[in-house]
Protein backbone atom coordinates (compact mmCIF):
# COMPACT_ATOMS: atom_id res chain seq x y z
CA UNK A 1 0.00 0.00 0.00
CA UNK A 2 1.20 3.45 -0.94
CA UNK A 3 1.64 6.27 1.86
CA UNK A 4 -0.98 8.11 2.74
CA UNK A 5 1.61 11.28 1.18
CA UNK A 6 2.17 10.07 -1.86
CA UNK A 7 -1.56 9.06 -2.55
CA UNK A 8 -1.54 12.86 -1.74
CA UNK A 9 0.47 14.01 -4.49
CA UNK A 10 -1.25 11.64 -7.03
CA UNK A 11 -4.52 13.22 -6.14
CA UNK A 12 -3.26 17.08 -6.76
CA UNK A 13 -1.26 15.94 -9.71
CA UNK A 14 -4.73 14.75 -10.94
CA UNK A 15 -5.75 18.14 -10.55
CA UNK A 16 -3.31 19.96 -12.72
CA UNK A 17 -4.02 18.06 -15.76
CA UNK A 18 -7.39 20.09 -16.56
CA UNK A 19 -6.46 22.94 -15.03
CA UNK A 20 -2.86 25.17 -14.77
CA UNK A 21 -1.69 21.98 -17.43
CA UNK A 22 -4.49 22.37 -19.99
CA UNK A 23 -2.14 23.97 -22.69
CA UNK A 24 -0.74 20.60 -23.11
CA UNK A 25 -4.13 19.03 -24.23
CA UNK A 26 -3.73 17.55 -27.93
CA UNK A 27 -0.01 18.19 -27.76
CA UNK A 28 1.46 14.82 -27.29
CA UNK A 29 5.00 15.18 -28.51
CA UNK A 30 5.39 18.15 -26.04
CA UNK A 31 3.61 16.33 -22.97
CA UNK A 32 5.68 13.17 -23.73
CA UNK A 33 8.78 15.22 -23.19
CA UNK A 34 7.25 17.25 -19.87
CA UNK A 35 6.45 14.11 -18.86
CA UNK A 36 9.45 11.85 -19.33
CA UNK A 37 11.78 14.75 -18.27
CA UNK A 38 9.90 16.19 -15.18
CA UNK A 39 8.94 12.83 -13.95
CA UNK A 40 12.44 11.37 -13.62
CA UNK A 41 13.94 13.87 -12.51
CA UNK A 42 10.95 14.51 -9.58
CA UNK A 43 11.85 10.77 -8.71
CA UNK A 44 15.48 11.81 -8.79
CA UNK A 45 14.72 14.62 -6.60
CA UNK A 46 12.54 12.67 -3.91
CA UNK A 47 15.76 10.09 -3.54
CA UNK A 48 17.86 13.32 -3.31
CA UNK A 49 15.69 14.19 -0.16
CA UNK A 50 15.41 10.95 1.04
CA UNK A 51 12.20 9.54 0.47
CA UNK A 52 13.44 6.37 -1.70
CA UNK A 53 16.81 4.93 -3.05
CA UNK A 54 17.41 3.45 -6.63
CA UNK A 55 19.80 0.44 -6.45
CA UNK A 56 20.91 1.65 -10.11
CA UNK A 57 20.55 5.01 -11.16
CA UNK A 58 21.79 4.79 -14.42
CA UNK A 59 19.00 1.85 -14.99
CA UNK A 60 16.34 3.70 -12.81
CA UNK A 61 16.21 7.21 -14.59
CA UNK A 62 15.60 6.01 -18.55
CA UNK A 63 12.88 3.78 -17.22
CA UNK A 64 11.00 6.23 -15.40
CA UNK A 65 11.64 8.83 -18.26
CA UNK A 66 10.35 5.88 -20.44
CA UNK A 67 7.11 5.42 -18.70
CA UNK A 68 6.36 9.48 -17.88
CA UNK A 69 7.24 9.92 -21.33
CA UNK A 70 4.51 7.37 -22.05
CA UNK A 71 1.94 8.30 -19.24
CA UNK A 72 1.92 11.66 -19.37
CA UNK A 73 0.24 12.10 -22.88
CA UNK A 74 -2.38 9.08 -21.84
CA UNK A 75 -3.11 11.41 -18.81
CA UNK A 76 -3.70 14.49 -20.48
CA UNK A 77 -5.60 12.91 -23.15
CA UNK A 78 -7.88 11.11 -20.32
CA UNK A 79 -8.29 14.66 -18.73
CA UNK A 80 -9.45 16.42 -21.87
CA UNK A 81 -11.99 13.84 -22.90
CA UNK A 82 -13.48 13.39 -19.43
CA UNK A 83 -13.77 17.63 -19.16
CA UNK A 84 -15.41 17.08 -23.04
CA UNK A 85 -17.43 14.40 -21.52
CA UNK A 86 -18.59 16.96 -18.29
CA UNK A 87 -19.29 20.04 -20.64
CA UNK A 88 -21.54 18.15 -22.88
CA UNK A 89 -23.84 16.59 -19.85
CA UNK A 90 -23.62 19.94 -18.70
CA UNK A 91 -25.08 21.29 -21.71
CA UNK A 92 -28.30 18.64 -21.75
Amino acid sequence: MAPAWILGLWALFSTTLRGPLRWLHGRWLLSAVIGGVGGALSYAAAVRMGAGHFPDPSRAMPVLGAGWAVMTPLLVELARWLGQRATRRMLR
